[in-house]
């Protein structure tokens, strides 16, 4: 995450095995779409889990420009 300007890259990398839904209305349509019981449930709290998840990595990359939120991380 080496940082060469004032701006603070990205510390979120993408999955590239996964789709990246459009926006949110499109992300809970498919979360919405498993139909078996409680998968939907399960689904969107994995989901949002995710979210807040990514939330705070970014929070704390704009908070702390010397920090990596990602170190130990393995994807």
């Amino acid at each position: 995450m080496k940082n060469t300007t004032n701006q603070i890259q990205n510390p979120i990398t993408l999955v590239g095995l996964f789709h990246t839904p459009e926006n949110i209305k499109e992300l809970q349509d498919i979360l919405a779409s498993y139909t078996a019981p409680n998968e939907s449930i399960v689904a969107q709290t994995a989901a949002f889990m995710a979210w807040n998840l990514a939330s705070k990595i970014v929070e704390e990359a704009l908070t702390d420009k010397n920090a990596n939120p990602l170190a130990g991380t393995v994807i």
